[in-house]
């Protein structure tokens, strides 16, 4: 009995546990969000998530061209994350 009142609990914790982000996804996120969506939806920034980190670093150093505020460290998490697939 105890097993069918406890198994619904650990079904919602697995599914909860599963879906959580890691904290350096977390950052990245954070960061795309307060930097990015300044100028751009989101659509546009994750469509092009996968990509290679050329491709992102290229595409920052523009952005810093048009204006964008964006430090090293906080390059270095984003391109790590959007490049990921």
């Amino acid at each position: 009995m105890r097993i069918w009142v406890l198994l619904p609990f650990l079904a919602c914790l697995l599914v909860v546990s599963c879906s959580s982000k890691s904290p350096s996804e977390k950052e990245a996120t954070a960061i795309i969000n307060s930097k990015c969506r300044q100028c751009h939806t989101t659509g546009r920034v994750y469509d092009n998530k996968g990509r290679d980190k050329g491709w992102w670093l290229k595409t920052i150093e523009r952005m810093q061209n048009y204006g964008a505020k964006i430090n090293d460290e906080e390059i270095q998490k984003i391109v790590s994350y959007l490049s990921s697939s």
